[in-house]
């Protein structure tokens, strides 16, 4: 519970104007890195793709995809470098959001904190798939299938976290649009419980 109010009170602090811009530019410029890359390593791996973005694979699957990226060195690694930033972007972005429109609903911080830490779990699970996939990688030709079922795991925990993230910043929009203010023309004057 500490560690929650932690970062909660973390993305509060950061939850200004300033702060949405700079991690939605952020946000945008690996889309966009993504966008540019992603296709060559398409290319490059025979329309193979990333193994992050597949789920219920087998283990057949999933080492067919790790050898294609020796096909494709510069792209592959290029990916791995930018998916080391873009969970903590989405992950600050999303519950800066989620703080702008929470806030305005409750006026207890206690009675959304842990909304906010929603995308931090998604993120954990995202970096924990990344070394996974990193390790998986560089141990090739060796096979661990067993470790190919907890990528799955843990692959769909982050999914299943990312939506629930966006799930919630939906409803609370809603929710708003329905009977209140937005926090964006409240700005970061939110008084929760200390």
């Amino acid at each position: 519970m500490l560690m929650i109010k932690k970062l909660s009170d973390m993305v509060i602090k950061a939850s200004g104007l300033s702060y949405l811009i700079i991690f939605a530019a952020a946000f945008i410029a690996i889309e966009i890195f993504f966008s540019i890359n992603l296709p060559l390593l398409t290319k490059m791996t025979e329309g193979r793709g990333l193994l992050d973005m597949s789920l219920g694979y087998s283990s057949d699957f999933a080492y067919e995809h790790l050898a294609s990226y020796k096909n494709a060195p510069p792209a592959y690694l290029r990916i791995r470098i930018a998916d080391f930033f873009f969970p903590i972007v989405y992950a600050f972005l999303l519950s800066i959001l989620l703080v702008f429109v929470y806030r305005k609903k409750y006026a207890e911080l206690d009675n959304y904190r842990w909304i906010l830490c929603v995308p931090f779990a998604a993120a954990f699970f995202d970096y924990s798939e990344n070394i996974m996939l990193t390790v998986l990688y560089g141990l090739l030709p060796a096979r661990f299938d067993s470790a190919i079922v907890v990528l799955n795991v843990v692959t769909i925990l982050k999914f299943g976290l990312l939506s629930i993230s966006i799930l919630l910043l939906l409803a609370g929009a809603l929710s708003l649009l329905k009977g209140g203010d937005s926090g964006f023309i409240m700005g970061n004057k939110f008084k929760g419980k200390k």
